[in-house]
């Protein structure tokens, strides 16, 4: 809004995670902003890729994940379209399951109505989240705009397969053969960021699709796992770290 954007424009650097961002930001400011990509824990979000393997031999069901704060918008974060998704794609198959991990929050409010889907409501340590997205088998991000998308980063440097558009900040850690892409159509956006510019729609034919393909194709999956795990090594906290050092003596906010 534009009391959000005068107040931002008084700074001499912006520095925010994803590029889309940053050039938003620029022209709605007028001033400098870089992008600095977030990082994430290598000692607790690494990969399992042998164990992983296993897992995708094993007769046990295929397990789908997704996780959100749905205080951060309800209908941005899709919890609802996904559990649409899922019961789409596999109507009474019983070797398949969908866990959604939500934080503690009191609106909450999920309604699965499906045995095969799992719903967690609590805060967990970040060694509980690397454990949690370990027990999946393909994760997948039905939100519409994201500023990093720290779950979905989390579970590609964790080596597992993801599900998702290459859209907002998720342009600057998926590649070509790292995730499994699926379609949208840009709209206004809703809820909290009504009025503030447009999003991009997962579509439901698209997401449906890619999930039986990753339902049938498990080794696939393990190969798009390494290479998540392997094109998102170089974001660390430490490169964060250093990538803010930069900016702040490349506009000689700070000296060498």
């Amino acid at each position: 809004n534009e009391f959000v954007a005068e107040a931002m424009s008084q700074y001499d650097l912006l520095l925010t995670p994803n590029s889309f961002n940053a050039a938003t930001f620029q022209e709605q400011t007028g001033r400098p902003c870089e992008a600095v990509y977030h990082g994430t824990n290598s000692n607790l979000y690494r990969s399992d890729l042998n164990a992983y393997e296993k897992r995708l031999s094993s007769k046990k069901p295929f397990v789908f994940g997704a996780a959100a704060h749905l205080g951060h918008g309800r209908i941005r974060k899709g919890f609802e379209r996904i559990i649409d998704w899922f019961r789409t794609a596999f109507p009474g198959r019983q070797n398949v399951k969908l866990l959604l991990k939500a934080n503690q929050y009191a609106a909450n409010n999920i309604t699965a109505q499906d045995p095969r889907i799992e719903v967690i409501e609590k805060n967990l340590s970040d060694k509980q989240c690397a454990s949690w997205l370990r027990s999946l088998d393909c994760y997948i991000d039905g939100s519409t705009f994201e500023g990093w998308g720290m779950w979905t980063h989390a579970a590609m440097a964790t080596g597992r397969p993801v599900i998702g558009t290459n859209y907002s900040a998720r342009c600057e850690y998926f590649k070509f053969g790292n995730h499994i892409p699926i379609g949208y159509t840009i709209e206004p956006a809703q809820e909290l960021y009504d009025g503030l510019g447009h999003w991009a729609m997962p579509k439901k034919e698209d997401a449906v699709a890619a999930m039986r393909w990753a339902y049938k194709n498990k080794k696939q999956c393990l190969a798009i796992a390494k290479e998540a795990n392997q094109s998102t090594k170089h974001l660390t906290w430490d490169a964060t770290a250093d990538m803010v050092l930069h900016h702040l003596k490349a506009y000689k906010i700070i000296s060498d």
